[in-house]
């Protein structure tokens, strides 16, 4: 089942997206006919808490590993790499590609940390809510703030998104970022406007989100589809990735972001779709 939907680069224009799926699978899709031009599942491990996609490299995250592949060597044949993560063992239940593509942000429910990818060596580890007497939520993504390194938005179940600087040492977020829905799946930034990202929650709700002023600037009318996935955006195009319920059938459908009400396009995809 797909769990993540992917540009394979932040060109306004890609030429293909990436599918991750649960085993984990990757699969690549031709942007214009999405059909499936390759794909690869040679993962040593088949029990993962997440698996994303970020500047070129995958990486399944387990609570006790890492395992990545960069995109770039997987037609090569080249083996994937391993590590663990001494400093964050049993921490890691998501986790995002940093912009130097060689650092991932883990997180559970207790801490964010920074690891080199490489070694496997815990460069930061923070406490998200050290204060607080009430029962963390989970993680449901970390994601990396374009043109903003060291950056990265925590988001949790409860629908809290905070705003980590992970190349200072501030023990607290920089500011959190208001609107986001109960149970919010990893934002997406838009390449033509990186100022600007969308995020999909379980309630099914699409909301696009203006990260300078912190806050929602719009809701995208899904209230046709069932079972949203993910979501995208590229330009004035947001992509929801939509689960039928059929076999292994899944669902793309294209919307106008300048137009909340008006449906594009739509395409069917061979994988079913998972959150």
């Amino acid at each position: 089942m797909l769990r993540k939907l992917y540009a394979v680069d932040d060109s306004p224009e890609p030429e293909s997206f990436i599918t991750v799926s649960h085993h984990p699978h990757i699969r690549v899709l031709d942007r214009d006919t999405w059909q499936e031009t390759w794909a690869w599942n040679k993962f040593e491990t088949n029990v993962i808490e997440d698996a994303v996609y970020g500047y070129g490299i995958v990486v399944a995250v387990t609570r006790e590993h890492l395992e990545w592949v960069k995109i770039a060597d997987i037609s090569k044949n080249k083996k994937l790499t391993k590590v663990n993560a001494p400093g964050l063992a049993r921490e890691m239940e998501t986790g995002g590609v940093m912009q130097n593509g060689t650092q991932i942000a883990v997180g559970s429910k207790h801490k964010l940390g920074l690891i080199d990818l490489e070694t496997g060596r815990a460069i930061r580890s923070v406490e998200t809510n050290p204060n607080d007497g009430r029962p963390n939520p989970a993680p449901s993504s970390i994601t990396a703030v374009p043109g903003h390194p060291g950056l990265v938005i925590h988001m949790d179940g409860s629908g809290k998104a905070a705003v980590w600087d992970l190349n200072a040492s501030n023990k607290d977020p920089i500011k959190v970022i208001l609107g986001v829905e109960k149970n919010p799946m990893a934002p997406k930034f838009n390449p033509t406007n990186p100022n600007e990202f969308v995020c999909l929650s379980l309630d099914q709700v699409v909301k696009v989100y203006d990260f300078n002023r912190g806050r929602a600037i719009h809701t995208l009318d899904i209230s046709k589809t069932h079972n949203p996935r993910a979501v995208s955006i590229y330009g004035n195009a947001v992509l929801q990735a939509v689960a039928t319920g059929s076999g292994d059938m899944g669902v793309i459908n294209l919307l106008d972001n300048n137009d909340v009400n008006e449906d594009v396009a739509q395409f069917s995809v061979h994988d079913r779709l998972e959150a």
